[in-house]
């Protein structure tokens, strides 16, 4: 902007000049012109900007992979002649800790953008809108709206939030069942095969369990320096072996820690609509790039529902998330 004010300076200096040098109809016309539509534009884009709000459009939920368009428009107020809207876009996602911005501008009261989304979570975006004048001189705020589009992870196909448990009964865990690590010498038709390949790492099957707390999943939000691409892979993990448990009746607890309100969430998933809930909440959490264990933080609100050893999900330690077994403190 400073250099479009400069431009128009050097612009009105010259067109002085020449009515000095020159003084007929057509220099007179030119001087006047100068001083004259660029003020109009300016004190149009004031007008609209004194009786303009914003408005911030884009779906409620979103794929991933995909590529989401949004709106960013003036509400309460048409554009007079002269003037145009500037938006400018901050998208953050809390739970990678990505975040970039962008500037829209237009002609007209409404302006599009085009999300592409690479991480699950959740996406939000703020627009700060501005009236400007076509001259570029000045800029006017006209409001601030916020927007929130949910992205669930790329779970295999399976039951929805709202759905029945399966009636499986082909290697179905027990409700009191849970999962390790396996260990050589352990029967092979116990290793949980599904889970195995969705994790890279081999699980089996531990039936009856006796541990205090059951089976508890931990996700580990404080990245350490873990890129976004290892924290939506270890959430998509800590997820996925949930869904899994909940849909086959196995009942566990799901927990990690929320940076953005400062607080430890636990969930009690009996069944696929309590994973359906967990989910949600879990997709609109912070995280953060320094934290405490999540394994201490669990034990010392909860020091009796902690198992010897819980199943923890982490970014840290390789690319794509790592699930772990954490000893207790």
């Amino acid at each position: 902007m400073s250099r479009t004010r400069l431009g128009c300076a050097v612009w009105l200096l010259a067109a002085c000049a020449l009515y000095f040098f020159e003084n007929n109809a057509g220099t007179r016309a030119l001087l006047v012109s100068s001083f004259l539509l660029p003020a109009l534009s300016v004190a149009c884009a004031a007008l609209a900007a004194r009786r303009a709000g914003c408005a911030l459009q884009m779906p409620e939920r979103i794929g991933k992979g995909e590529r989401a368009r949004g709106r960013c428009r003036l509400t309460g107020s048409r554009l007079l002649f002269g003037c145009g809207l500037t938006c400018g876009l901050a998208v953050e996602n809390p739970l990678t800790g990505e975040k970039s911005g962008m500037t829209l501008t237009a002609a007209g009261a409404e302006a599009s953008f085009d999300l592409e989304v690479v991480h699950c979570g959740q996406l939000r975006v703020q627009a700060r809108a501005a009236v400007g004048d076509w001259f570029g001189l000045a800029r006017f705020p006209a409001g601030v709206a916020e927007a929130a589009a949910l992205v669930p992870p790329g779970l295999a196909a399976g039951p929805q939030a709202d759905a029945a448990p399966s009636d499986r009964r082909d290697g179905a865990l027990e409700p009191d069942g849970g999962l390790r690590d396996y260990v050589p010498g352990d029967p092979v038709r116990l290793i949980h095969w599904k889970l195995s390949a969705k994790l890279d790492k081999p699980l089996v099957r531990e039936a009856g369990g006796g541990d205090e707390g059951g089976l508890v999943l931990l996700l580990e939000t404080a990245r350490s320096g873990a890129s976004p691409r290892a924290m939506d892979e270890a959430a998509e993990a800590f997820l996925s072996l949930s869904r899994e448990l909940a849909r086959r009746g196995a009942r566990h607890s799901a927990c990690w820690y929320d940076y953005g309100p400062g607080e430890l969430r636990l969930f009690q998933v009996n069944g696929p609509a309590d994973w359906g809930a967990m989910q949600a909440q879990a997709l609109r959490a912070a995280s953060s790039e320094d934290g405490g264990d999540i394994v201490r933080r669990f034990e010392a609100a909860y020091p009796s529902a902690l198992p010897g050893r819980p199943l923890v999900f982490s970014p840290r330690g390789r690319e794509g998330g790592v699930v772990g077994e954490g000893e207790r403190a």
